[in-house]
């Protein structure tokens, strides 16, 4: 049985289901919000704050609240319909965020989808699908809106995300945080190496940022890491951003010393990613 309960975020209330998942476990134990680094991180590379902030994997709202409650216009997209629920409670009222329960493929087609709450809902294609998808071009022009920024971390499902983002990516421009999910691209029958490639496709360059600066990612490389949020940057765009050092690709001997450090301190399904790099 779910139980709807809250807690108090810079004198807001944040709702969310009772869950033994870690970013229940750190709101509840900690009174902070998980996805707060990752906003902080985009923030810095939205080139104009009146734009919408587009939040595809909102789960209940972690990424999205920090903007919401400060006035940004935010579009907050979860395919899990109790993730909804909390989303649309917290911001009640609030008419700068707009909340969709929709699931982001490239296309309009019938789909399960694994998760009715929490943060590892993921969908699979199938005619024997009971639910439908959407793409986030329909959402954008269903809403008329403007695009500033845009996260994805939709568990495996980014590649066919992103490719239903084309005409919003082709059009604005926005600088994207994304997360790379080896584990789940590989249930979907994807690699790190595939999102790579559809991001350079839309004119992208991809970095993985670090407290020094923004190393470049060489997509022919091996991803050393089971899960990493990366920075992609439009590359019409990339004079606005020369305030960042750009570094140089992992070296062949660092990936595979990462490799074998992160097999070592992983769980079983990153450890199921890595041993496709060998």
């Amino acid at each position: 049985m779910y139980i709807m309960k809250y807690v108090d975020i810079n004198n807001e209330k944040f709702y969310y289901y009772e869950s033994d998942d870690p970013v229940i476990q750190h709101l509840v134990t900690k009174k902070q919000l998980f996805g707060y680094g990752n906003f902080k991180l985009l923030f810095d590379f939205i080139l104009n704050k009146n734009l919408t902030l587009v939040d595809c994997g909102a789960h209940i709202g972690t990424f999205s609240f920090v903007p919401a409650i400060n006035n940004m216009r935010v579009l907050a997209i979860d395919g899990a319909e109790k993730n909804v629920e909390c989303l649309r409670k917290t911001f009640e009222g609030k008419d700068n965020i707009i909340v969709e329960h929709q699931i982001l493929l490239d296309d309009i087609k019938k789909c399960s989808f694994t998760d009715d709450y929490g943060p590892y809902g993921s969908a699979y294609e199938g005619d024997d699908g009971n639910v439908e998808s959407n793409t986030l071009d329909n959402l954008i022009n269903k809403h008329n809106l403007q695009v500033g920024a845009i996260k994805y971390d939709i568990e495996g499902n980014e590649i066919e995300a992103l490719l239903g983002s084309k005409e919003t990516l082709e059009k604005y421009k926005p600088p994207l945080l994304l997360e790379v999910n080896g584990h789940c691209l590989r249930l979907h029958n994807k690699t790190p190496k595939d999102l790579f490639q559809i991001l350079e496709d839309f004119n992208y360059k991809c970095y993985l940022p670090i407290d020094s600066g923004l190393m470049c990612i060489n997509k022919n490389n091996k991803w050393p890491l089971c899960v990493s949020d990366i920075i992609a940057v439009h590359k019409d765009n990339m004079y606005n951003y020369l305030q960042y050092p750009i570094l140089e690709p992992f070296t062949q001997d660092h990936i595979e010393d990462l490799i074998g450090q992160q097999y070592q301190n992983s769980n079983d399904d990153c450890r199921k990613y890595f041993d496709t790099l060998s």
